[in-house]
């Protein structure tokens, strides 16, 4: 080595006192021609010995300790949904099943098909969905307290299954949300038995009981009454 090799000897820490990381002062000469530190045989060197150096004590015992602790197999079952409304009724569907939500558009009556469930048709994007009434098909008598007028929150969610698309009309949507499927509680029999048939569970939202809808009964039902 050569006469500034020796002067990094000198200091095993080199490379912060005159290397790449020092702070002013002098510079290491070599970095004209290595640029970096980390190409210098001193700092590999020091890295070296690093890695070969004797383990501090009770490092072992500590670490055999942790990796043999029992672990805690208990997981997070999260969920994501969307959380609406609809009259006073707060529901909710998993966030899998939605295309998108969308300002309401006018429905046009199907002529000989339109009913209570079935609405009509809309059109979204330049491409035609049914819309349908939640409210009807799942048996929630629940209304709104007030009349709509522009301006309202009121918003059209579409959903799709299988490459069908449906579209049903909500008075406010509150957003998507992440729900921990272990915590939430099971129907209580106050639930209508209409309504408690597509209702899976019942999430908590800011203190809020939230009714989960099953959305794979709610797409059968809604081929049996669309088709």
């Amino acid at each position: 080595m050569d006469n500034n090799t020796e002067i990094k000897n000198s200091n095993e820490s080199c490379w912060n006192s005159i290397g790449v990381w020092a702070r002013g002062g002098e510079r290491c000469p070599q970095l004209s021609e290595i640029v970096h530190c980390r190409n210098c045989p001193v700092f590999i060197d020091a890295g070296s010995n690093l890695l070969s150096c004797d383990l501090p004590p009770g490092y072992l015992d500590e670490w055999t300790e942790i990796i043999a602790r029992q672990k805690d197999t208990q997981k997070t079952n999260n969920i994501s949904v969307i959380i609406f409304r609809i009259g006073n009724e707060y529901l909710a569907l998993r966030s899998v099943i939605f295309r998108e939500v969308v300002n309401v558009r006018k429905i046009h009556r199907i002529p000989h098909r339109t009913n209570e469930v079935l609405l009509g048709m809309t059109n979204i994007r330049g491409e035609l969905h049914l819309c349908f009434s939640l409210n009807a098909l799942i048996g929630n008598d629940s209304q709104a307290e007030t009349e709509k007028t522009e301006g309202t929150e009121a918003k059209m969610m579409v959903i799709q299954d299988s490459g069908n698309c449906w579209v049903f009309e909500v008075d406010q949507v509150l957003g998507v949300f992440h729900c921990d499927d272990n915590i939430a509680q099971n129907v209580p029999v106050t639930v209508s038995k209409a309504t408690g048939t597509f209702t899976q569970k019942i999430l908590l939202h800011n203190q809020r009981e939230v009714g989960l809808l099953d959305h794979e009964l709610l797409i059968y039902a809604l081929g049996k009454k669309t088709s």
